[in-house]
């Protein structure tokens, strides 16, 4: 997801611009099984125009024996 996408708001800032140089591109079918914590209601207002590629996302990481555990966490911006 680019970090574009966020309002700039939402979030720590430089999080994702930290983390994307210090930990490279994987996939989560090479990892370990792990629980994954998934905000799903800011990723509901990111991606409200292509909740399939999101449905799809929590199904990858399924399928790669990850468990999601989905979280609603506060309100997202109008």
């Amino acid at each position: 997801v680019s970090q574009s996408r966020y309002p700039p708001e939402m979030g720590v800032r430089g999080f994702f611009s930290y983390v994307k140089k210090r930990i490279p591109n994987i996939d989560p079918k090479e990892q370990d099984s792990a629980r994954i914590g998934i905000d799903i209601h800011g990723l509901f207002y990111l991606w409200q125009d292509d909740l399939d590629s999101l449905k799809n996302m929590i199904h990858y990481f399924k399928e790669a024996n990850h468990e999601c555990i989905i979280v609603f966490d506060g309100e997202a911006p109008e």
